[in-house]
């Protein structure tokens, strides 16, 4: 614990969770820091599928020339800014899940939730025709 939380990793977190809640230690605090790193790796192949279609979508169809040197400056700041609000929205949502259902049951509707945007994510992305 002296190192920090973001320097354990999720198996230390799981154990943490276990142990160091009778040693005054929260431990909703460890389970939601666990949820917040697989969320980060678990949702960014639907986060990466909708940005492409995003881009396919609203692509420059005449000229693009011109509009390329304003993108470079424009999308980096709205892609971090769409980061930064999705790991907002499954940080808020871990925790939510953890102080209303607990560890496990949190865990099956967090995994659920994610699969299934990321099958309507590949919905969105097969439908795109042209």
């Amino acid at each position: 614990m002296r190192r920090g939380l973001p320097n354990l990793q999720i198996d230390e977190l799981l154990t943490a969770s276990q142990k160091l809640g009778s040693t005054g230690y929260i431990s909703q605090i460890f389970e939601a820091e666990i949820f917040n790193r697989l969320g980060s790796v678990l949702f960014f192949l639907p986060m990466a599928t909708l940005v492409i279609i995003l881009g396919w979508r609203y692509r420059t169809k005449t000229n693009p020339r011109y509009l390329f040197p304003l993108l470079l400056i424009i999308l980096p700041v709205v892609f971090h800014g769409m980061v930064f609000i999705y790991r907002a929205f499954l940080n808020n949502l871990g925790i939510l899940l953890i102080i209303s259902f607990g560890f496990t049951t949190a865990m099956i509707i967090f995994i659920v939730t994610i699969t299934l945007f990321l099958f309507v994510s590949l919905i969105a992305l097969a439908a795109q025709h042209g």
